[in-house]
């Protein structure tokens, strides 16, 4: 016999209350806004930089 209260009675008590097989969250407004990197100048300029070096040195490492 099950007492009040356990797990089978909750109905959302599965993976932190949501649902398993339930669709994720819809976003909020933040959908069509521009992602934080080009935000930090500093880090798009590193970034490129980066790019770069890889490219020079697959240029190098691996020649035709």
């Amino acid at each position: 016999m099950r007492a009040e209260g356990d797990r089978q009675d909750r109905p959302g008590a599965v993976n932190g209350g949501a649902r398993i097989g339930a669709p994720p969250p819809i976003g909020s407004s933040d959908d069509n806004a521009e992602p934080s990197f080009f935000e930090d100048p500093r880090r798009l300029a590193v970034t490129g930089v980066f790019v770069l070096l890889m490219f020079a040195a697959i240029y190098f490492l691996l020649p035709n």
